[in-house]
């Protein structure tokens, strides 16, 4: 049966070609793992803000590392959307080896220092609103870096369910989280009011929380 461990050994495979490509093999490999989106139910993929693994043979401080997820759930996409997400989480990784900040609110909304990163390290950029500049595809050089690279495909066959999904018809009811930009407001609703409510203090609209 295929495995897991053929995933994170092609994932860690171009992790490496990428790192070398586009940041000449400057960034610090960091603990890839395939695991459950919970509760970021439309996360491809995500990078910590902090360095979460360390070497427990090694002193406090020393040998620590971030961590990138890819959703076990989106591991049905075509491989270069997995790509894609790869190299979204590593100008993540970029921007936090060099210090800079490129997310806000509860690190949701991605900002230009996101963009400018994203497109200087092959990727295409689109704004998206309550996300910020969070929309990213391979650009065309990208896309033939890709072509030229011997992708073991077979080593994505696995998927997780999404046990999110309605089963056998039913319905599943779960309320959603919304907060205001400006004063941090939450309310939630069992609908989607996306785009519907706005907050009465700041005249600002009520944004999904995810």
């Amino acid at each position: 049966m295929p495995t897991l461990e053929k995933t994170l050994s092609e994932l860690y495979r171009l992790f490496k070609l990428l790192n070398k490509h586009f940041y000449a093999g400057e960034l610090q490999t960091p603990v890839i793992v395939v695991q459950s989106k919970g509760k970021n139910k439309n996360a491809l993929g995500w990078c910590t803000t902090q360095k979460i693994w360390r070497d427990k043979d090694e002193d406090e401080g020393k040998k620590e590392y971030y961590e990138i997820t890819i959703t076990a759930e989106f591991l049905f996409l075509p491989i270069a959307e997995i790509i894609d997400t790869l190299l979204h989480e590593m100008i993540h990784l970029f921007n936090l080896q060099r210090g800079k900040k490129d997310c806000s609110r509860n690190n949701t909304y991605h900002n230009t220092v996101f963009k400018e990163a994203a497109i200087s390290h092959g990727l295409e950029v689109k704004y998206n609103g309550k996300h910020g500049w969070n929309q990213t595809t391979l650009s065309e050089d990208t896309k033939k870096l890709i072509t030229s690279i011997a992708i073991d495909e077979d080593a994505f066959r696995l998927v997780r369910a999404d046990t999110d999904k309605p089963r056998n018809g039913g319905r599943r009811q779960s309320s959603r989280k919304y907060m205001c930009p400006m004063c941090g407001l939450i309310i939630r609703s069992t609908k989607d009011v996306a785009g519907k409510i706005l907050c009465i203090d700041c005249d600002a609209e009520f944004q999904e929380e995810f």
